[in-house]
């Protein structure tokens, strides 16, 4: 999922997926700043277009998504080492 940096004391990227282009509704990706990953279920595109215009992007997702929507944590992603010898 692409994300887009914000500009927040608590959020530091934010993404969208549609998954019902009927209901308009999709998946919500948020990193915040402590490292923490989330996705939020069935979320309104309107509400991730408003949660990206907030001027507050911190208070926005505590009135309106985080406990009311449904959500996951995603896993890190550990960086993988390249163990291989370097060509000369």
């Amino acid at each position: 999922m692409d994300m887009k940096e914000v500009v927040s004391s608590n959020i530091k990227a934010v993404g969208f997926e549609p998954k019902n282009l009927e209901l308009k509704t999709g998946t919500l990706q948020v990193q915040f700043v402590g490292g923490g990953m989330y996705q939020y279920l069935e979320v309104p595109k309107e509400l991730y277009e408003s949660l990206m215009k907030a001027e507050s992007k911190g208070k926005f997702m505590n009135a309106n998504i985080s406990r009311k929507f449904k959500y996951q944590r995603v896993p890190p992603v550990e960086k993988q080492i390249d163990t291989e010898a370097p060509k000369q």
